[in-house]
């Protein structure tokens, strides 16, 4: 059966990882995710002192055309290769991560909606909403654990250009969402959407 696209897009922070990952064990063993991050251009030609400059909150930093092409032939039915980033380095790591296609694929990401060659193939989009201060508290912890980041220049990142980020290029998606999940998503809540989105392959020509 032909591959269906559910996109999950929010601000950073907003739970959107967590929610594909929820989505993903509940549509198992037929689902597969893949996330928009690992397809930051590599910055691995740069500085290391250049690369903290880079704004990585504007839709510019992604490879688009590597995203399409990867989504498309998974849609297509195809494996694909897809790269690994790390955010300690700014840099793609020499290794990739082989994606098979499944019936449901869960594409999640800061901008998944505005580009419409993945706007127009997805079954469903689904928008994370969560207020700013919560975003930032889970960032804080997140970023200083996971990625080595000092708890100053976080806020510096966030003030200077996630939060402004959100405002310009993430909360404009909220109209094009088909569903808008209040973060954290209840169980409820995942059993829900994942039961709509079995009906949407069902009801798929």
């Amino acid at each position: 059966m032909k591959p269906i696209l559910i996109a999950v897009v929010g601000g950073s922070a907003s739970g959107k990882t967590t929610l594909a990952g929820d989505l993903a064990r509940a549509l198992r063993p037929h689902s597969v995710r893949v996330t928009q991050d690992s397809f930051y251009l590599d910055a691995s030609h740069l500085t290391p002192a250049r690369r903290d400059r880079l704004n990585f909150d504007h839709p510019r930093r992604i490879d688009w055309a590597m995203l399409v092409d990867a989504l498309s032939q998974v849609l297509d039915g195809r494996a694909v290769s897809i790269p690994c980033y790390s955010f300690e380095t700014h840099a793609r790591e020499a290794k990739t991560e082989r994606l098979e296609p499944k019936r449901f694929i869960i594409a999640e990401g800061l901008w998944l909606l505005r580009r419409r060659e993945i706007r127009s193939r997805c079954a469903l989009r689904i928008f994370v909403s969560c207020p700013s201060a919560k975003r930032l508290g889970r960032r804080l912890e997140r970023d200083t654990t996971e990625r080595g980041r000092t708890r100053t220049t976080i806020l510096q990142q966030w003030h200077r250009q996630t939060e402004p980020g959100f405002h310009r290029f993430v909360a404009p998606q909220l109209p094009l969402a088909d569903v808008v999940v209040r973060s954290p998503a209840t169980p409820a809540q995942v059993a829900n959407l994942a039961k709509r989105i079995r009906t949407l392959a069902e009801n798929q020509p």
